[in-house]
């Protein structure tokens, strides 16, 4: 499944409907800021979902859109970009 990825600088910005996003963590976070950052997902009653690779961090969010339209998560330390992940228009119905 192809899915297209729109950088945003705050969710409060964004025009659209938003359900699942990943959160792309600084290359410097460190574990404290990981665990605070899905804490503050999980306090939202929202579902994170953690994967660290090599290079690169990131946390899947999946929930209630209009939870997630007033969270400014960019706002939290450790956190490098928030994008939403949108279905693509190119599959077929």
């Amino acid at each position: 499944m192809r899915l297209a990825l729109k950088p945003l600088g705050t969710l409060l910005a964004l025009p659209g409907k938003v359900s699942n996003l990943i959160i792309i963590l600084k290359s410097d976070v460190t574990e404290t800021q990981i665990q605070h950052i899905i804490t503050r997902v999980e306090a939202l009653e929202l579902r994170a979902h953690l994967s660290q690779g090599t290079f690169r961090t990131i946390i899947g969010v999946i929930g209630d859109e209009e939870k997630l339209l007033d969270a400014p998560l960019t706002a939290i330390p450790g956190v490098a970009e928030v994008i939403p992940v949108l279905p693509s228009t190119n599959w077929p119905a």
